[in-house]
């Protein structure tokens, strides 16, 4: 996740002069979204086949 973030700070700031303002925010959307695609795959738990009370549970544990 990281690595994508400062991955598009360095294509953010070169593309606004080379692409204009709106081409390089529609490319930092795209690199947001993947992040937080990746984020959500990879930290969220699995909740399948799981009773509403024990992901209830899982999602307060995991915040300590």
């Amino acid at each position: 996740m990281y690595a994508l973030t400062l991955l598009g700070a360095f294509i953010f700031i070169p593309a606004i002069g080379a692409a204009g303002n709106v081409m390089a925010c529609g490319l930092l959307a795209r690199f947001c979204g993947i992040a937080g695609m990746c984020c959500a795959y990879f930290r969220a738990p699995e909740t399948n086949g799981r009773s509403q009370e024990r992901i209830q549970r899982l999602w307060m544990d995991s915040g300590k």
